[in-house]
């Protein structure tokens, strides 16, 4: 067998307390939270990993709310950037570069098994 990337997406409405969930109903204004979950559900390790996607439109995002953890909560201290990886946003796209040995320009090594929650914060315009 192979590496398997399987990538999910969830969303939280800070403002109004919400929980995680496929969406959220917003107002403008309003603080949405996004959680992707990266896993390698393969048995081999996969390397280069690196994930790609639109911000959403219609927002702003929050500086300094761009976090990779390996809690799906996102509670306590950002994973080390040497241990997990990479995070960027810019040009309406958030580029992670995940797994150990990642750097700004190339994804790492992500092992059997392994998740990965990449959070960020925008603000509804």
């Amino acid at each position: 067998m192979n590496a398997a990337i399987l990538v999910s997406e969830a969303v939280r409405n800070l403002t109004k307390g919400g929980v995680f969930a496929t969406s959220a109903s917003v107002l403008p204004g309003e603080l949405l939270e996004y959680r992707m979950s990266v896993t390698n559900a393969g048995t081999l390790p996969a390397s280069s990993v690196t994930l790609t996607s639109p911000l959403p439109g219609n927002s702003s995002t929050v500086p300094s709310t761009l976090r990779i953890s390996t809690s799906p909560s996102g509670d306590g201290p950002p994973c080390a950037a040497a241990l997990c990886g990479t995070l960027q946003g810019a040009a309406g796209n958030l580029v992670a570069r995940l797994g150990s040995g990642a750097t700004e320009s190339s994804g790492g090594t992500l092992q059997p098994g392994k998740t990965l929650y990449v959070f960020f914060r925008v603000k509804v315009e």
